[in-house]
């Protein structure tokens, strides 16, 4: 499930894991004039990225390295090639998420 809400020039795009037809867990992004910061999680990634269709992407910035924070990054990449930035600690798991340990709750949304 995808809602955005446009403030002055700012998307906020807020994304969730439909559960029995419900929204669960919400995470959020955000664009600005080609800047997109985060790119929700990975079960969000195709709604986001139909989202996104219209609008340019010139980088990425990601806030910090958690699953629901990166999830699009590499669909992005590819199709747009886009460059992704983030602080140095998380680039290892950018690079390779399978390096997130993940607990049973964060697998789930």
């Amino acid at each position: 499930m995808i809602r955005t809400q446009e403030i002055e020039g700012v998307v906020k795009i807020k994304l969730a894991r439909s559960l029995l037809g419900r929204p669960f867990y919400f995470t959020t992004a955000y664009w600005v004039d080609g800047l997109l910061i985060d790119t929700g999680c990975a079960y969000t990634q195709e709604e986001f990225l139909a989202a996104l269709e219209d609008s340019s992407i010139d980088r990425i910035v990601n806030t910090h390295s958690h699953e629901d924070h990166f999830g699009a990054n590499g669909a992005l990449q590819a199709q747009r090639g886009v460059e992704i930035l983030a602080h140095a600690e998380a680039l290892p798991i950018l690079a390779d998420p399978r390096l997130l340990r993940l607990q049973p709750y964060r697998r789930t949304f």
